[in-house]
């Protein structure tokens, strides 16, 4: 029984590493279960047996890049800018593409905004969390503001900008931002 239940477990993962994959590359309406199939080396009723529909594979998929991203927010020093920035950048270099490609969905599927809407909660709770000593020094207008400065320069579509559409480097994206979130915390 637990060789079975292993088993299962493995496949799901194949699964499920298969559908972040594709639905990383490719617009959500452009991914189907026989894509997925495909990518995992596996048979279609395979898939449909352990996902009945693509929307369920989609939120496991889902799920499972928040755990890891969530992850890396609860175990984040507080108050360490430089910290916060590689920290947030590491999430973006492995999922910042995906991410981009979800935001540009969103309008138009509501199971994407779902996701899209959880993300920027994260975000601001990654945010809060991160520079909470120098936000709870401030009043509440300067507070508000603040933190919209720190979410601004902290989003994925900074990152993208500076990484994708400008040509800079993992390291030169990093001291980039850094400076500024330095600058925001002074």
């Amino acid at each position: 029984m637990v060789a079975r239940a292993q088993g299962i477990e493995q496949t799901r993962r194949q699964i499920i590493e298969a559908a972040t994959t594709l639905f990383g590359q490719r617009p959500f309406d452009l991914v189907s279960l026989a894509d997925v199939a495909r990518a995992s080396h596996l048979a279609l009723a395979t898939v449909v047996r352990q996902f009945e529909t693509k929307e369920q594979l989609f939120a496991a998929a889902v799920a499972d890049a928040s755990q890891v991203l969530e992850a890396h927010v609860d175990r984040m020093p507080e108050n360490d800018p430089a910290a916060a920035v590689r920290q947030g950048l590491d999430g973006y270099e492995r999922f910042g593409d995906a991410i981009v490609r979800l935001l540009a969905q969103e309008d138009r599927l509501p199971v994407v905004r779902e996701v899209t809407e959880h993300g920027r909660r994260e975000h601001a709770r990654w945010v809060n969390r991160a520079f909470s000593g120098v936000l709870t020094r401030l009043d509440t207008r300067r507070r508000k503001v603040r933190l919209a400065q720190l979410m601004a320069a902290t989003d994925v579509l900074f990152w993208k900008v500076l990484r994708r559409d400008l040509g800079l480097t993992r390291r030169e994206t990093e001291q980039a931002i850094t400076e500024i979130v330095e600058d925001l915390c002074r």
